[in-house]
């Protein structure tokens, strides 16, 4: 896996966009995924959580 993002400082709020990269037949499915998460770094019990969410593509009309 591999990702990019931020992180606020200030307010423990992160963003990141994860992609995935594998040769596992079990999991090369994750290759075509793009991902986002959105969390909370709680710098009291140095903890973070987060939630991840796969983004979907889909062809649009007239976009391109």
């Amino acid at each position: 896996m591999e990702y990019s993002g931020w992180v606020n400082v200030a307010t423990g709020l992160t963003a990141t966009a994860p992609t995935f990269q594998t040769s596992r037949e079990k999991h090369k499915w994750l290759n075509s995924v793009q991902a986002v998460s959105a969390g909370q770094i709680n710098f009291d019990t140095k903890q973070l959580a987060y939630r991840l969410y796969e983004v979907e593509v889909t062809a649009e009309e007239g976009l391109a």
